[in-house]
Order: C-alpha cells, then sequence, then structure tokens
C-alpha cells in the first residue's frame, strides 16, 4: 500500500460521510471512529483526536448540528453517518 500523503480534512469528512437524520444521535468518539476509517479508505493521514475535536465541533455549527456536552463525551444531534453504497 502506498504511503498517505493527504490529510483527511474535517469539513471535506463532515460533509462526505455525515447527514442530518431527525431522531438519531453521535457521539464524538463514534464520528472520530468512521473518521479514521474513512481516512484509512482513502489512504489519507488522519488528524490526532483532540485536534479532530476541535476542529469537528467548528465544522458541526458551521452545517448546523446541535451539539450537547456532557461528562462523558460530546454528542451531536440530529446527525448520522451516510450508508456507504
Amino acid at each position: 500500500m502506498d504511503k498517505p500523503e493527504i490529510v483527511g480534512r474535517v469539513g471535506v469528512y463532515a460533509v462526505a460521510r455525515l447527514v442530518r437524520t431527525p431522531g438519531a444521535s453521535m457521539t464524538a468518539e463514534a464520528i472520530i471512529l468512521d473518521y479514521h476509517a474513512w481516512c484509512r479508505r482513502l489512504n489519507y493521514i488522519p488528524f490526532r483526536d483532540g485536534f479532530f475535536r476541535s476542529e469537528f465541533a467548528r465544522v458541526a455549527a458551521a452545517l448546523g448540528f446541535d451539539r450537547e456536552v456532557n461528562d462523558a463525551d460530546e454528542i451531536y444531534i440530529g446527525v448520522a453517518i451516510k450508508r456507504d453504497v
């Protein structure tokens, strides 16, 4: 396999993999796991989790995803992973 050379951009990931879904919710941890899998599939270098979390919070706000923060994790409301076709 070729060496990864492209950094997996957070905004590109969000548009490619996430969709508004009423009644759905996802933890930031679940989104990070999907982000890492997406990067592996595309042979991208993923950002570190801490940077991804802060950047994703900014991107999610710009996309209009609601976020709740509790002691355990951040929860994104009304968002789900697009199913691969």
